[in-house]
């Protein structure tokens, strides 16, 4: 449910204390399992952890939906693509562009929808780092693709590449 789905639950018990018990608590849904007696700084220091938890899981929901709001405000179409060409996000652009007013680009393969990124060439030089730009023809439109290579922290080269395209010519 989610008006509760926040709400830290802490199964506390007195008589089913062995293993089995917890593990069928935890695995019921319980964020936590305390078998009774409890001293009473160990249930204030549990929840306090669980609600750190908590506000920390909200701040990462809440940074997720500034960040998509962020890419869909971005007018040319991207997407963050796999090594196989398949889309793990796009921008509200990108859909418009691809499918018109509805659809979904989740899991899609982008050579499918765009005819320039089916060259192998592309996805061989980016593993080693290398950018791509091209244009080609899509339906009656021009378009511009920029494809670029996402570098994790240690600044080696993920898995996922970056496709961006360009607005229609």
């Amino acid at each position: 449910d989610p008006a509760t789905d926040s709400i830290p639950v802490l199964q506390m018990s007195a008589s089913f204390c062995d293993s089995q018990s917890k593990v069928a608590g935890l695995q019921g849904g319980a964020d936590g399992y305390i078998s009774e007696p409890v001293e009473p700084a160990l249930l204030v220091a549990t929840v306090g952890a669980f609600l750190r938890t908590r506000t920390a899981e909200q701040a990462v929901r809440d940074r997720a939906l500034e960040l998509q709001a962020t890419f869909d405000a971005i007018t040319d179409g991207v997407a963050l693509v796999d090594t196989n060409g398949t889309i793990l996000r796009s921008n509200r652009a990108l859909r418009a562009i691809l499918l018109g007013s509805s659809g979904s680009l989740l899991d899609a393969d982008i050579r499918e929808l765009l005819p320039m990124a089916r060259d192998a060439a592309i996805w061989t030089g980016l593993s080693g780092g290398k950018p791509h730009r091209s244009e080609g023809a899509v339906g009656d439109r021009v378009l511009s693709l920029a494809i670029d290579p996402v570098w994790d922290h240690d600044e080696r080269s993920e898995e996922r590449r970056v496709g961006k395209e360009g607005r229609s010519g």
